[in-house]
């Protein structure tokens, strides 16, 4: 299930609202201002759309749907669950916002379709992504040791991607490998708890935009080495989101 980044925000921020308005009388914690430290650890769910296989010289003999210079591929895998993790350096000011730099990793992660040409082709394309994001924040307090914290983010990601063709009839036709550095923004929600003075146990959820992620397009070498099973310019693409649920350690010094 897909959801749009604007829509999101929009419940993220209600939610954060909401939670202001009713948690007022019962916020007995009070959060220490300073540096802090975060390390999480979690499940990312990796999400694609547009999946685009690009073929200009193989659209004429393509038996699958076509349009201008792409191949529609049919039964298509377009998410896939991984391991990630995130690091985080931040401050917090004595009204609760914080401000963070934060660095995360998607471990790598496959999607497919199939194009056909008589005989279907598996076209499979795997990608691996690291971003860097700056975060606003605020922390708020719903009981002696707990507290809701909501953040928005923007940043760079690095999206590194590969791909094969035809692994189902036999075939192992690389395509070239490409990686791009994307504007990346992301949104989420955490729940804290306070174990001690300098000590908290985090779990998050939020949802980063990482941007488009691309085979790069086949050139005479991937042509050769395909023994010309491999047309030039054959490119897969798509864009790329993260679900991540994560859970971990806040260090306030």
């Amino acid at each position: 299930m897909q959801i749009s980044l604007s829509k999101t925000v929009l419940l993220s921020l209600g939610l954060i609202v909401g939670l202001t308005a009713s948690a007022k009388a019962a916020g007995d914690l009070v959060l220490t201002p300073g540096l802090f430290i975060d390390a999480t650890l979690g499940a990312n769910v990796g999400q694609i759309s547009d999946f685009t296989f690009s073929n200009p010289r193989g659209v004429a003999n393509a038996t699958s749907p076509t349009s201008g210079d792409t191949i529609t591929m049919d039964s298509t895998d377009e998410s896939d669950i991984v391991i990630g993790g995130k690091l985080a350096i931040g401050n917090r000011y004595p009204n609760n916002v914080l401000v963070r730099v934060s660095y995360a990793y998607v471990d790598e992660m496959e999607y497919e379709g199939f194009a056909s040409f008589g005989n279907s082709f598996q076209q499979l394309m795997t990608v691996e992504a690291h971003n860097v994001m700056l975060e606003l924040g605020y922390d708020l307090p719903i009981s002696d040791k707990m507290y809701v914290e909501g953040f928005v983010s923007a940043g760079l990601a690095i999206v590194s991607t590969d791909g094969v063709q035809g692994l189902n009839q036999g075939n192992n036709n690389p395509f070239p490998g490409n990686t791009r550095v994307n504007p990346a923004v992301g949104v989420g929600l955490g729940l804290g708890y306070q174990l001690s003075e300098n000590w908290g146990f985090m779990v998050t959820s939020d949802y980063t935009h990482l941007g488009r992620a691309s085979t790069g397009r086949s050139g005479a070498a991937e042509v050769a080495a395909s023994g010309n099973n491999m047309n030039l310019s054959e490119e897969l693409s798509a864009d790329l989101s993260v679900w991540r649920t994560m859970a971990g350690l806040r260090y306030q010094f």
